[in-house]
């Protein structure tokens, strides 16, 4: 087995594990001693983690001790569990620290350093489908780790250290496919290149487009689970009505994620700033512009079709910011041509391969040439 997380009493995990070790291992299921970790202790009001024989009583002090000495280890620190950090605000950030380094050094972010000056189109891809998506789930983790107000007008993203340092991440890597200086990359070269592919820009990702979203959107479906229930994948083998009755989750997930309107779970009050504001950028006939804050988070976690409205959001959201900040930063001579290179047919060749013949498509030169022009970059530099 891997990737299996259990939760239990303290009075019982010794049991447990001794009885994992009778019975598992003659069929060969074994705890491995190097990749499990127990999180021990609860968090204070202030989320600090003291050490267990603080808060534990002495007995079970005892048995993390003889627990610990031999399959491992505790921790009062925080822990890592299906890639996302559990624990306090200082175990969160460093996370979100390492875990940000690790994206940028690792061999994707190498290749695409090394592949911009031979196949800048390649690099481009490289770019928007791999790096971009491996650094997508830190976003939540973001959110989770600010304690700044969260802005009431959806078009003033709050701008943390974490996306402010990805933008930049995102902003020399599209230098060097272009091949300038990052120092001479213009901020409407990037506002442009982020725009979606069938609103005429290059569909990368901006931090600032989606880092709400993908916290509460996230949240939203999680929160569907808890209440619902998770009805489990079809398959074409299985046909059995049973099969697609929902399967219940811990009652006290259910509880927790229920009290989404008014809870003061600090999680559940960052979903609802960040939700708000967005949610006003939709108009239904089951959302009318009308409609209460209540009535509006119970659209997003009850009612409403999620990829849906994410798309919704993510169009409306991405064409509003793109207004508002172009005509800020590009020169009235490049607000000009804007109507000419907006359109996803100057797109397309610059975002897409044919898998019949890879070799079919714009040599290097030239195909950095059309994009400085889409970008509305000096040709020549």
């Amino acid at each position: 087995m891997d990737d299996t997380n259990i939760c239990i009493s303290y009075l019982d995990l010794e049991y447990f594990l001794d009885t994992l070790d009778t019975l598992g291992t003659p069929l060969g299921i074994i705890l491995s001693q190097t990749k499990n970790v127990f999180l021990a202790g609860g968090y204070t009001s202030s989320y600090q983690a003291p050490h267990p024989s603080s808060f534990l009583p002495h007995f079970e002090s005892e048995t993390l001790q003889r627990i610990a000495t031999k399959y491992g280890h505790y921790d009062v620190v925080g822990a890592q569990l299906l890639g996302l950090p559990i624990g306090g605000p200082s175990f969160r950030r460093s996370f979100l620290i390492d875990k940000y380094r690790t994206h940028c050094d690792e061999p994707i972010s190498r290749l695409l350093y090394h592949l911009s000056d031979r196949d800048p189109h390649a690099a481009l891809l490289l770019l928007r489908h791999c790096l971009q998506h491996k650094i997508s789930h830190l976003y939540t983790i973001d959110v989770l780790c600010d304690d700044a107000p969260v802005p009431d007008n959806p078009l003033l993203p709050a701008r943390t250290p974490f996306t402010t340092n990805v933008l930049h991440t995102f902003n020399l890597a599209l230098a060097r496919i272009v091949g300038i200086s990052l120092s001479i990359l213009p901020s409407y070269a990037y506002l442009i290149a982020s725009h979606p592919i069938m609103a005429g820009g290059l569909g990368l990702a901006h931090p600032d487009h989606v880092r709400s979203q993908t916290f509460i959107f996230s949240f939203a479906r999680a929160a569907r689970y808890a209440i619902n229930g998770i009805t489990p994948i079809s398959h074409s083998n299985i046909d059995s009505a049973d099969h697609n009755i929902p399967l219940p989750v811990h009652p006290t997930a259910t509880r927790m994620y229920q009290a989404f309107r008014t809870s003061n779970d600090p999680i559940l009050q960052s979903f609802r700033q960040h939700a708000l504001p967005l949610l006003t950028l939709v108009s239904t006939d089951t959302l009318p512009d009308t409609a209460t804050s209540s009535q509006r988070l119970d659209f997003l976690v009850l009612e409403c079709n999620l990829v849906q409205t994410r798309s919704l959001i993510t169009r409306k959201l991405k064409t509003l910011l793109f207004q508002r900040t172009i005509s800020q930063h590009a020169p009235s001579s490049i607000l000009a041509t804007l109507p000419a290179i907006m359109n996803p047919l100057t797109s397309f060749p610059f975002t897409s391969i044919t898998r019949t013949d890879p070799n079919f498509r714009f040599k290097r030169s030239t195909y950095r040439m059309a994009l400085r022009r889409k970008l509305r970059l000096p040709l020549f530099s």
